[in-house]
């Protein structure tokens, strides 16, 4: 019953650190303020965080990091009633005019070795390179990638993969923001507006220009 628009909008997916990505009070109701500007928001499941774990276990084997444990083992398993479960979903909600397909794991994972090894597995580890490869593929091509001002984990396998990401998928324009109380919120949106210009023309706006002083006169 919820009134939709054929109207084709610019999608925007929103990246990087689980609480940063998720809640609207630590990123300044950025869902909220995308969609008020006529954008299409794109947030990966919560199931691809949840069933890292599987994938981390099983690589950390055949990297030779850990032995076969319990854990290892559990992979095909666990991953098999997972995907029966979102089979479920999507075959309810293939129904819906925006349906949008959910992601398997292994899909999020076989994309992020194109970047990195799966044994990183500081901060997101290798899920923010795995989701934009496979969001990519489903026509998405503008990324906001949250992060806290200090979580230098984050950005490793974040901003740190950025030029990787970028030889892969160069139509994909990134945008890797801090997102803290001390954050200016005029620096916050003036870089959200520039990505959102490049999203909604193709057309990249000029770095911002900075005005410095040595000294001010009285």
């Amino acid at each position: 019953e919820i009134e939709t628009t054929a109207e084709a909008h610019p999608k925007v997916a929103i990246l990087g650190e689980i609480y940063a990505k998720y809640n609207g009070f630590a990123n300044n109701q950025l869902v909220e303020w995308l969609i008020e500007r006529g954008v299409e928001v794109v947030v990966p499941g919560l199931v691809e965080f949840f069933l890292s774990w599987v994938i981390n276990a099983d690589a950390a084997v055949q990297a030779d990091v850990h032995r076969r444990d319990v854990l290892s083992l559990m992979k095909s398993p666990v991953l098999r009633y997972a995907n029966s479960v979102l089979d479920e979903v999507d075959a309810v909600m293939s129904g819906f005019v925006r349906y949008q397909p959910t992601h398997r794991v292994e899909d999020v994972a076989n994309s992020a070795r194109k970047v990195l090894s799966l044994t990183h597995r500081y901060g997101e580890a290798w899920l923010i390179a795995g989701e934009i490869g496979v969001l990519v593929g489903h026509g998405v091509d503008n990324f906001i990638c949250l992060q806290p001002f200090a979580c230098i984990a984050n950005h490793v396998v974040a901003k740190g993969v950025e030029r990787r990401i970028k030889e892969l998928y160069p139509q994909a324009n990134l945008l890797f923001l801090d997102t803290d109380p001390g954050v200016s919120e005029v620096n916050y949106h003036n870089r959200l507006s520039l990505l959102l210009h490049q999203a909604t023309t193709g057309q990249k706006c000029p770095a911002p220009l900075t005005i410095t002083s040595s000294h001010t006169r009285g």
